[in-house]
C-alpha cells in the first residue's frame, strides 16, 4: 500500500489524520465477514466432517 494516508485506531492520531468514512469501514468489515463465511462453508461442503486446518503460529 502506498500513499501518505494511514487509517486505523490502534495508535495515536497524527497531524493531518483523516478518519475513515463509517460507510467504508462497515463495507470492509462486512465484506471480510462474508468472504470468511463463504470460505468456511465451501470447506465444509467439499470436506464434510473434516476440521479446518489449525494455524501453526
Amino acid at each position: 500500500m502506498g500513499g501518505d494516508a494511514h487509517a486505523g485506531d490502534a495508535h495515536g492520531r497524527e497531524r493531518g489524520f483523516k478518519r475513515v468514512d463509517p460507510r467504508i469501514a462497515k463495507l470492509a468489515i462486512h465484506s471480510a465477514s462474508a468472504v470468511a463465511a463463504f470460505l468456511i462453508e465451501t470447506w465444509q461442503l467439499r470436506f464434510p466432517g473434516r476440521d479446518l486446518p489449525k494455524s501453526e503460529k
